[in-house]
């Protein structure tokens, strides 16, 4: 068999995907300058923290049995619920 037999492979189209750069982290000059940054990075992340205490194992526990993938799902189904149950008890009153 002759290697002329082949067909020649044709050249991959360039994309948005393909050419994109990957995103790198940022470099510091100094190991002063990365702790300012992670202190800034923390005090950005802990506006959005909610500290639960005591009922962290019941959180969890509840994640786990209704196979929630993250603390988000577990929010809103708890919302939902109460959302339901509320409902349900006190029915709004129709003019």
């Amino acid at each position: 068999m002759a290697t002329s037999d082949k067909l020649p492979i044709p050249p991959v189209p360039t994309t948005t995907y393909n050419t994109k750069q990957a995103k790198r982290r940022k470099t510091f000059e100094t190991l002063e300058e990365k702790r300012e940054n992670k202190k800034a990075l923390n005090q950005k992340r802990d506006l959005t923290r909610v500290n639960i205490g005591e009922a962290f194992s019941r959180w969890r526990e509840l994640r786990a049995v209704e196979g929630l993938k993250n603390d988000a799902e577990v929010a809103l189904f708890l919302l939902d619920s109460y959302e339901k149950d509320s409902l349900t008890l006190n029915p709004c009153k129709e003019d």
